[in-house]
C-alpha cells in the first residue's frame, strides 16, 4: 500500500500507465482532495484512470484531517496525503519538493513519479527504453523535472 498526492496519479493518467501503481504497490489510498483536485479535469485521461481504478477498487479513498505541523505553504493535496500517510503508516508519492520535506521531517519515506519509473524498470514491468519513453512523454505534456533530475535518472536507469 502507499498514499498519494495527485501529481503522480496525473502524470501517470496522462500516459494511460496509472495500473503502474496497482502492479509496484497493490493499494493506492489517496484523501478526498486528490480525487476532487484530479476529477476537476472531468473527462481528462487522468480522471478517467482514477475513477476506473476506483471502480476497479484497488484506488481507495480515505478520510483525514490535516497534520497540524503541516504549513499553509504546502499545496491542499500534499497536506492530506501526508497526513494520511501518517495515519497508514506507509509510504507516500509526492513530487513536490516541500512536500517530500516535510514527509521526511515527520518520518516517512516518500516517492517521487520517477521513482515509481525506475522501480517499474528495476521490477521488469517496464523495460528500460519503455521507461525512459515514458518519462520523455511525460515532460512532453508538462511534466517538469530539471535537466540534472533526467540526466540522474537516465543514469540510475541505465546502472540498472
Amino acid at each position: 500500500m502507499i498514499v498519494s498526492n495527485s501529481s503522480p496519479l496525473i502524470a501517470l493518467g496522462k500516459e494511460g500507465r496509472l495500473s503502474l501503481l496497482k502492479m509496484l504497490f497493490g493499494i493506492v489510498s489517496i484523501p478526498p482532495a486528490v480525487r476532487e483536485e484530479l476529477l476537476e479535469m472531468k473527462e481528462s485521461p487522468e480522471a478517467v484512470a482514477l475513477e476506473k481504478a476506483q471502480e476497479e477498487g484497488w484506488v481507495v479513498v480515505d478520510e483525514v484531517e490535516p497534520h497540524p505541523l503541516l504549513p499553509d505553504p504546502l499545496g491542499k493535496g500534499e497536506r492530506y496525503a501526508i497526513s494520511l500517510a501518517l495515519r497508514k503508516r506507509c509510504a507516500v508519492l509526492l513530487d513536490d519538493d516541500l512536500g517530500r520535506q516535510y514527509a521526511e521531517l515527520l518520518g516517512l519515506v516518500s516517492y517521487g513519479t520517477l521513482r515509481v519509473l525506475l522501480s517499474a524498470a528495476q521490477k521488469k514491468i517496464l523495460n528500460k527504453k519503455q521507461a525512459r519513453l515514458l518519462l520523455d512523454s511525460m515532460i512532453a505534456k508538462k511534466f517538469y523535472i530539471s535537466i540534472a533530475v533526467y540526466q540522474e535518472f537516465l543514469h540510475l536507469l541505465e546502472d540498472d
